[in-house]
């Protein structure tokens, strides 16, 4: 929660005391601006739109942003040196020290030749941390084979904070004994430092593309579990499968409504094809203000 209150001071003062008078922080998910349309705020359950006081409102009585405030709110999370961020601008987000990461879409693309002057929209993705979001996944482990799993979901389900998590506990002993974990965190959002305090044999490769961070993870760490996140292309999915030679147990995830749907996908079919991933393992959101999911799993091998 106190992370959460010191990221409302990188809005614009009338955006920022709207936030401040919103009483559901500790199930709020995602803050959207949009260029003169309503704020909105993504909860576990919900999404809604605030007024000028901080209350749920319908969409006309919304307080609407302006494309100042949007290009100040931008400019005040990277404490005015977006030169620092160019590398991952160019991608559509930045990310900060404690996870937060604040995705953006320019008014114009002209990443080529120099830094965008204003933009359409901007959201600020809140990370949680619950070690206990991955206890059912894990029990279902204490009647069955531990082994590779590919967590799919749509987006926004859980599925990073259930890899942090996975992390935690097992890095921690929760399955009788304390594992060698390495995280691959490429965009520096799936293990900030200040969830670490929780976490036991757990080596966190921050800033590595998948393919790079799962060779020197397997190379120098010896881990017994490697964990990455979201997998969403072909190359990706080359370097889980590179890295699945190593003999560590891999845990990742991919966007999918379903396990039909996750295995149409080409590059997923080619992991599933090389046999990477004993487990699928399907995200759906319960409904309330807490992190919880119901946890589908099948075994594909």
């Amino acid at each position: 929660m106190q992370e959460i209150k010191k990221h409302l001071l990188i809005f614009p003062s009338r955006i920022k005391f709207a936030l401040e008078k919103f009483d559901f922080w500790e199930s709020a998910t995602e803050i959207r601006l949009r260029k003169d349309l309503p704020l909105s705020v993504t909860c576990y359950d919900r999404n809604v739109f605030l007024d000028e006081n901080g209350c749920v409102t319908n969409i006309r009585n919304a307080i609407k942003a302006t494309e100042r405030e949007l290009t100040e709110t931008v400019c005040s999370f990277c404490s005015g040196n977006l030169y620092r961020y160019f590398d991952t601008l160019q991608d559509g987000f930045l990310i900060d020290e404690d996870g937060f990461r604040l995705g953006v879409c320019p008014a114009k693309n002209s990443f080529s030749t120099h830094l965008p002057e204003s933009f359409e929209g901007i959201s600020l993705r809140i990370p949680r941390a619950n070690a206990c979001a991955a206890d059912a996944f894990l029990d279902y482990f204490k009647q069955k084979t531990f082994a590779s799993a590919l967590i799919i979901s749509p987006p926004g389900e859980g599925k990073t904070t259930l890899l942090r998590a996975l992390a935690v506990r097992l890095s921690s002993g929760f399955l009788e004994k304390a594992y060698r974990v390495a995280v691959i965190d490429e965009r520096k959002e799936l293990f900030p430092p200040r969830f670490l305090s929780d976490a036991g044999m757990c080596d966190v490769l921050r800033g590595y593309d998948k393919e790079k961070g799962l060779e020197i993870a397997s190379r120098i760490f010896s881990p017994e579990v490697m964990i990455c996140d979201e997998i969403a292309s072909p190359k990706d999915a080359d370097a889980v499968i590179t890295g699945a030679g190593s003999g560590s147990l891999i845990f990742a995830s991919a966007h999918g409504g379903s396990f039909e749907e996750a295995e149409r996908r080409p590059f997923l079919q080619k992991i599933l094809q090389a046999k990477v991933f004993r487990y699928l393992v399907l995200l759906k959101r319960k409904q309330g203000k807490h992190f919880q999911s119901e946890i589908s799993i099948k075994e594909i091998i």
